[in-house]
């Protein structure tokens, strides 16, 4: 993660697989794997919560605006999960 206004580095995150999809929010960083979900508070970079998926390799995913909901694929074939 890079402030682009000041030209420096914030912090750097090492991940033991290939990240497939991130959204960015007004506090929070999602981190998308194939069957994993990272999120991060923006203030601190600290991981706040973490979500084991089933299989997600086109990396969908969704929150809404004020971060309360978020949506990802279901393991059920034509489900997904609103938390």
């Amino acid at each position: 993660m890079a402030n682009t206004h000041q030209a420096q580095v914030q912090d750097k995150i090492k991940y033991h697989q290939p990240i497939i999809n991130f959204n960015i929010s007004y506090k929070k960083l999602y981190v998308i794997f194939e069957t994993e979900i990272f999120i991060y508070d923006l203030f601190t970079y600290a991981n706040t919560h973490y979500i084991k998926t089933k299989s997600n390799p086109n990396g969908l995913f969704a929150n809404s605006i004020n971060d309360d909901i978020i949506i990802y694929p279901s393991d059920k074939k034509y489900y997904i999960f609103i938390q």
